[in-house]
């Protein structure tokens, strides 16, 4: 009687495509270990700890960037607030008229004081929270939504209090990241802050240059935290060339731990296979998984 193997159950999510796609990922994890192993991680930590990442992603975008990053959220204020926020980020207006559209707003060459940039870091990141609690579907209902919001003063209360007691912990993170990680990141190329791939599916901190970066400003102290940045970056890697960035690094930043480490992708791709890889063929693999189990996570 012929026996038949039976066919293997198709991967139903990207963690699945990509641990079935990339078996040896136990490599890059020593690697990564190997490298926190030799680090003293920064002792201070936020009272709250997801709000101080998030804030301290948008404070280095707004750091890098020379155009005002965030268009979807920045859409989503009034005039006089985006104009207010890019002031206290560091952004002027073209030929000094402040009625300028933000768009045309530029980063400054002088220094932004870290207070100033992380308050409005801080009220970006709790304009994201809102954002990905209410999941808009067009710009008009994502402005129809959320402009009510910033003017509850409760909220905006709350919003300030994070800020304020998260400010000693990003004075220490800070004082790091303008220690040498500001300029190896500017040095990769010019910046673009938290662009869409796939439709919105996925959105990695920052393209510098020809390279993917994924900003992490908290622990890695457990397996489970490491495989999740390891399926991150693989994933940006993979998918930044479907939306024409042509990339050829990944980096990850961990803010807290001092280290920021760069792979050329086709040879991480190719370690991680255990074998030759074709980037294009398995991104588009990917982005089939990612289309059939999952929604997008923003409009644009």
């Amino acid at each position: 009687m012929t026996r038949h193997r039976p066919v293997p159950r198709q991967p139903r999510t990207a963690g699945e495509w990509l641990a079935r796609a990339y078996p040896r990922r136990n490599w890059l994890h020593a690697d990564i270990a190997e490298r926190l192993a030799h680090r003293r991680p920064i002792p201070t930590s936020p009272p709250d700890k997801s709000f101080f990442g998030r804030a301290f992603d948008h404070a280095v975008g707004l750091d890098l960037a020379i155009e005002p990053p965030h268009p979807q959220l920045l859409d989503c204020l009034t005039d006089t607030q985006a104009h207010r926020l890019l002031n206290l980020a560091g952004y002027d207006p073209p030929n000094t008229d402040p009625t300028a559209p933000y768009p045309l707003w530029r980063k400054r060459t002088s220094p932004t004081s870290a207070a100033r940039l992380f308050t409005a870091a801080g009220r970006l990141a709790h304009l994201f929270q809102a954002w990905r609690d209410i999941r808009p579907t067009t710009p008009d209902n994502a402005r129809v939504v959320l402009r009510p919001l910033l003017a509850h003063q409760p909220t905006m209360y709350r919003c300030q209090r994070d800020i304020w007691q998260a400010r000693s912990v990003l004075a220490r993170y800070w004082t790091s990241y303008t220690s040498g990680f500001r300029d190896a990141l500017r040095s990769y190329g010019a910046v673009t802050v938290a662009p869409a791939l796939l439709d919105g599916h996925r959105s990695p901190d920052l393209i510098c240059g020809n390279t993917v970066v994924e900003i992490k400003a908290g622990r890695l102290d457990q397996p489970t935290y490491v495989y999740q940045l390891i399926d991150q970056i693989v994933s940006y890697a993979l998918l930044a060339p479907l939306d024409g960035h042509r990339v050829t690094h990944v980096a990850a930043y961990l803010a807290r731990y001092e280290l920021l480490i760069r792979y050329p992708i086709q040879d991480l791709l190719d370690n991680l296979a255990g074998g030759p890889v074709h980037a294009a063929t398995a991104a588009t693999r990917l982005a089939a998984v990612i289309r059939a189990s999952e929604s997008p996570r923003c409009y644009w």
